[in-house]
């Protein structure tokens, strides 16, 4: 069932440090790699159904010695992934950011080798699903030296999800960097709304 209201959080400033680092990930068994995910925020990690505002982060996001081959990373000066979906249900647009601002800067792989499968990173929002944004400024800088790794092409991984489903061939593995967004996917029965974004932050 669709819930009635979203969750709020609103008028929060992280001024301290984000940082992901240490990981080696194996294998995965049984799954496709695109279901293993870890969303990296200054402020929130996962919004489900959840307004955000006037929200700032000062923190800069830091990843390194990471060497995860399989599955995702989402990354976000405000939140890592923003999404409305709390169920199967999805008539209520809820998963909105707004009038939130990023002063910190995302460093992947500038003091320790960084290798990943896919990655999505973003000043503001690194996935949004469903959701909408408006009012948005990135001003953090972006210096990103990864190594992208693809099971596929070197056989440790045979079979994706969608391949396991429908018999359809993915092989999933991408990079998506955006000054705001990174990954902005839409639904056809609610749509996706973006209005007064803003990035100031240089990429390198």
């Amino acid at each position: 069932d669709d819930i009635d209201a979203p969750a709020h959080i609103s008028n929060y400033c992280n001024r301290g440090k984000v940082i992901i680092e240490n990981i080696v990930q194996l294998a995965p068994v049984g799954s496709s790699p695109y279901h293993s995910y870890t969303c990296l925020g200054g402020l929130v990690g996962r919004a489900a159904a959840y307004e955000v505002t006037n929200c700032e982060n000062h923190a800069d996001i830091i990843m390194r010695n990471v060497n995860r081959k399989f599955g995702l990373f989402y990354i976000g000066g405000i939140v890592a992934y923003n999404t409305n979906r709390v169920d199967s249900n999805t008539s209520n647009l809820f998963g909105n950011i707004n009038n939130c601002v990023n002063y910190g800067n995302v460093l992947v792989g500038q003091d320790g080798d960084v290798t990943v499968h896919g990655l999505g990173l973003g000043g503001i929002i690194g996935r949004s699903q469903w959701g909408g944004c408006e009012k948005l400024t990135n001003n953090g800088a972006f210096k990103v030296k990864a190594t992208m790794y693809d099971p596929f092409a070197t056989g440790e991984y045979t079979k994706s999800w969608e391949e396991q489903v429908n018999g359809a061939t993915n092989t999933i593995d991408f990079v998506a960097i955006g000054g705001v967004q990174a990954f902005a996917q839409s639904n056809m029965a609610v749509g996706f709304d973006a209005y007064y974004l803003l990035n100031n932050g240089n990429m390198d």
